[in-house]
């Protein structure tokens, strides 16, 4: 079960003009002091006394008795979710990083890290260009695809469990980069494999190339695989 429906299960959600109010998914989008986003259909519609309901399960979810918090509502405009590489689940449409800026903060210090590591002038610089969410359930998965024109992706594990459905990458490594060589791959490793997998993990995050191609692998948890999606492009 997600934190979504852990917070809100036990209350009758509210309505506007006599129509249920969806609630997508809730996430933190800061922690001094903590922030919480709720995305739903309607964010007008969610009044005081239902945040004040939220903001009580969100202390005792989180035993965060005390602890001054903070809650936001966002917009989103297809409740009903798209349809990209995700085969069931939900994605959301693209929205920017002033959204999450915490989560963005962390993918530009990896995307510098990144840049020491291929040897890229050291002026460099990167901007989150755009980011997306995703909740798969038990039996979703995401086909293989690349994020065309984005220099580096990433994805940031809001929750995740080791069974919820690996992140595989694919690469012709031996026709790629061994043509020239008199010697062959006995035992593939990370860095030769043609498929490597990689278990999520709630607060984990992965940055990649965005030419990359991956998938993501079909959930057998109970529990929903819910992550932010990004794409860093070079500043220009």
């Amino acid at each position: 079960m997600c934190i979504r429906d852990r917070v809100i299960s036990t209350h009758t959600h509210p309505t506007d003009n006599g129509r249920e109010v969806r609630f997508k998914y809730i996430t933190q989008i800061n922690s001094n002091p903590i922030y919480f986003a709720i995305f739903t259909n309607k964010p007008k519609a969610v009044l005081d006394s239902y945040k004040r309901y939220i903001l009580n399960n969100l202390r005792e979810e989180f035993s965060l008795s005390g602890v001054p918090i903070k809650i936001v509502n966002k917009k989103t405009d297809n409740p009903e979710g798209r349809e990209i590489s995700n085969y069931g689940g939900w994605q959301s449409n693209v929205f920017p990083s002033t959204h999450v800026p915490p989560l963005c903060e962390v993918a530009i210090q990896i995307a510098d890290q990144v840049k020491q590591d291929m040897g890229l002038n050291p002026y460099t610089a990167f901007d989150v260009d755009n980011l997306w969410c995703n909740i798969n359930n038990k039996g979703h998965s995401n086909q293989i695809h690349i994020h065309h024109g984005s220099f580096l992706s990433g994805v940031y594990y809001v929750q995740a469990n080791e069974n919820s459905g690996d992140l595989i990458f694919y690469k012709d490594f031996d026709k790629q980069y061994m043509k020239t060589t008199d010697t062959e791959i006995i035992n593939h490793t990370p860095l030769t494999g043609d498929v490597v997998r990689y278990k999520p993990k709630t607060g984990r995050m992965f940055v990649f190339p965005g030419w990359l191609p991956h998938s993501v692998d079909t959930c057998i948890d109970n529990t929903d695989r819910v992550s932010i999606a990004f794409n860093i492009q070079i500043r220009k």
